[in-house]
């Protein structure tokens, strides 16, 4: 039986501010040939460094093609519609919500999260941070290359075998060193979080409505983690953004003097990040997404090593455990 969850008013009004918006970078023709990862990644570097995420914008944008043979109604797509409120005015989480969990095909799904239309950024953050709020968390991942016609991307890019991380095929880690495909529709999230073992990440938008992203650089990380330890969902976990499972709300950051950038990530948007991000879907949406290294750049991957320390321990409270990128052993590309 479904919780009732006892709705109760922010401490703080609930204004937003505005954010600082993140640098956009034009690849040039030549970045989105085949086996220019490497390179773009090292190329941008010095950008990354400074922000929690840049924005690589593709020189050309082209139509999404599904993969020849391929029946998408063998994809059943799990969603959650939740609803709930930010106790302390800073964060919230999907276990303290109620779960309405629905499975569908995809056709079923994707012709309804189409109809759902659209939302705007205002929307959006009004229903996820502002007050008490409703949404779907309805991302789900897969092989894309399942799914689409990989040669139909605005980038060729192999993702698999140019992100700097190899794997042995017991090791294969969706998402950290093969791609996934995600699927957003209107109002869904995902959590606030860094990346496995504080990986890049590399996120191209292939179609559909924006995608909106907030995030906070790691340089910021302990004023961040002062801000965030006096909220409920810190006395559960130490590390508690390991499970991407909770919402925070960025305004109350800002108010904190912290910086927050955002950016409206459109089909042709690529955003590389390296630092705390979280954020939502205006509309339906396809995104590839993978983990990243930049080969003999030691910055890159030594802090998989150190991801060992921000595993959860026995005192945790979620039944989603983290666990360090370590157990999954993934190998680094020569």
């Amino acid at each position: 039986m479904a919780r009732t969850i006892k709705k109760r008013p922010l401490k703080k009004d609930t204004k937003w501010v505005e954010f600082v918006s993140a640098p956009i970078y034009q690849l040039s023709k030549r970045d989105c040939e085949k086996g220019q990862l490497q390179n773009v990644l090292k190329k941008f570097s010095r950008h990354i460094t400074k922000h929690p995420f840049i924005v690589l914008r593709v020189f050309k944008k082209k139509k999404l093609k599904m993969a020849k043979g391929y029946k998408l109604v063998n994809l059943d797509v799990t969603k959650k519609r939740c609803e709930g409120y930010m106790p302390d005015g800073l964060t919230a989480q999907l276990d303290n919500l109620e779960e309405f969990p629905t499975k569908k095909k995809f056709d079923e799904y994707s012709d309804s999260a189409r109809a759902g239309g659209k939302i705007t950024r205002q929307e959006l953050i009004d229903s996820a941070f502002g007050k008490e709020f409703e949404y779907e968390y309805v991302e789900n991942s897969c092989d894309p290359e399942k799914l689409i016609d990989m040669k139909s991307l605005p980038v060729q890019w192999d993702l698999t075998t140019e992100n700097g991380l190899q794997h042995d095929g017991i090791n294969k880690c969706p998402g950290i060193n093969t791609p996934s495909i995600y699927i957003g529709t209107p109002k869904s999230m995902f959590g606030y979080h860094d990346e496995d073992g504080d990986l890049l990440s590399v996120n191209l938008h292939i179609e559909g409505e924006p995608k909106q992203w907030f995030g906070v650089d790691r340089s910021e990380g302990s004023e961040m983690y002062e801000v965030l330890k006096n909220s409920n969902a810190a006395e559960d976990c130490k590390f508690f953004p390991r499970h991407k499972s909770h919402f925070v709300n960025m305004n109350e950051l800002k108010r904190n003097n912290i910086t927050v950038y955002e950016h409206t990530q459109h089909p042709g948007d690529i955003i590389l990040t390296k630092g705390f991000h979280q954020g939502g879907n205006l509309g339906y949406n396809l995104n590839i997404a993978v983990n990243a290294a930049i080969k003999g750049e030691e910055w890159t991957y030594t802090c998989v090593e150190e991801a060992e320390k921000t595993s959860c321990d026995s005192k945790c409270k979620h039944p989603d455990k983290a666990f360090s990128l370590t157990n999954l052993a993934p190998k680094f590309a020569e």
